[in-house]
């Protein structure tokens, strides 16, 4: 199963909103207290906007994920690396949307996959196929007798 990413995912824009938000509302605040300096906003949009940008730079962008039958996943960037993942314990299933977090070699990568980023369809083999991961993992092993 392979899941071709949109260039910017919806959680991309939604974290663009909180972060001019954030900027705002300190700037208000800060401009309500007369010994605070003027710009504390402008500071904080300013920092917040450069940690979004390194989160979200195109080399750091995914373009594909590939489910491999064995329960593997190969992630590709948009700058063309590779890297092969395993799914995290963070991964959820969240009615309609599922975040999915990998483990790589280097760090990990998490992506919130919702139904503006991906076909209805697309999102529910990735559902079904999450679920019955999760369950293979539960199933109990067959204890293989040990010599004396």
């Amino acid at each position: 199963m392979t899941l071709e990413l949109p260039p910017r995912l919806a959680t991309d824009w939604l974290t663009r909103v909180l972060v001019l938000a954030s900027g705002v509302v300190v700037e208000v605040v800060a401009a309500r207290h007369p010994a605070l300096p003027p710009g504390m906003g402008v500071v904080t949009l300013g920092c917040l906007l450069a940690w979004h940008w390194m989160r979200t730079r195109p080399g750091r962008l995914l373009c594909t994920a590939s489910l491999e039958d064995d329960g593997r996943w190969q992630l590709q960037f948009r700058d063309g690396r590779r890297a092969a993942a395993r799914l995290g314990p963070g991964s959820r299933l969240l009615g309609r949307s599922v975040i999915l977090h990998w483990t790589m070699a280097r760090g990990g990568r998490a992506v919130w996959l919702t139904p503006w980023d991906l076909p209805d369809a697309d999102l529910r083999r990735l559902a079904v196929r999450l679920r019955a991961l999760r369950h293979a993992d539960r199933a109990p092993r067959p204890q293989v007798p040990t010599e004396p």
